[in-house]
């Protein structure tokens, strides 16, 4: 038995984003097991020029696509100036998919992937942002609903997995009741002070 994560055969690159002061990279992979799929990792890593203005990340960000406008909501109401207490200590790095098939989703294999991976792609990032959404409620629990409660439960079991897989704290008030959480990079020792209490 092999486990074994399939890179894309294209090398990854940076390409611009908005006006070109936020570049993005993407990463998707396959997480195979005996050469048969049975889990993907998305990760996202953003990083922005280093004269930018905060609101300027944010122009950018919400230029594209609503999941990078809302991570830019969550990373700018967290810190007084992101591009300065975050950003320039590195990339942000966004864990945007981890899927596994129900066979193989008990064992922590998923996550050992994942942090191989951020060591080996992305060590240099400032810090790691993930959101803890169960997607087989994506779109069919409102608010109000049955299925609502059961979203709730799933979400907070998710989140405290996620926390104990990879050291992951939830962020202050509105956007840690969301479900997202973040971590800095172990290898900046402190430099990034923890988000404010959200308005």
């Amino acid at each position: 038995m092999r486990v074994s994560v399939e890179l894309p055969r294209i090398p990854m690159a940076a390409h611009g984003h908005g006006e070109g002061c936020v570049r993005q990279r993407d990463l998707f992979c396959w997480i195979k097991f005996d050469r048969t799929v049975v889990g993907a990792l998305h990760f996202i890593e953003f990083d922005a020029d280093a004269l930018i203005t905060a609101e300027e990340f944010f122009d950018t960000m919400d230029a594209d696509a609503q999941a990078d406008a809302t991570l830019a909501e969550v990373l700018c109401g967290a810190w007084d100036d992101v591009v300065s207490d975050v950003l320039e200590r590195g990339p942000v790095l966004d864990f945007r998919l981890a899927w596994m098939s129900p066979k193989h989703a008990r064992a922590a294999l998923w996550a050992n992937a994942a942090d191989a991976l951020i060591d080996a792609e992305f060590g240099d990032h400032s810090i790691l942002v993930m959101k803890a959404f169960p997607l087989e409620y994506e779109g069919r629990a409102p608010e109000g609903s049955a299925a609502h409660s059961g979203l709730i439960r799933r979400q907070a079991a998710m989140i405290r997995h996620y926390c104990r897989l990879f050291g992951v704290s939830r962020f202050p008030s509105w956007a840690g009741n969301d479900g997202w959480l973040w971590r800095q990079n172990p290898k900046l020792g402190g430099k990034i002070v923890a988000p404010l209490v959200m308005v």
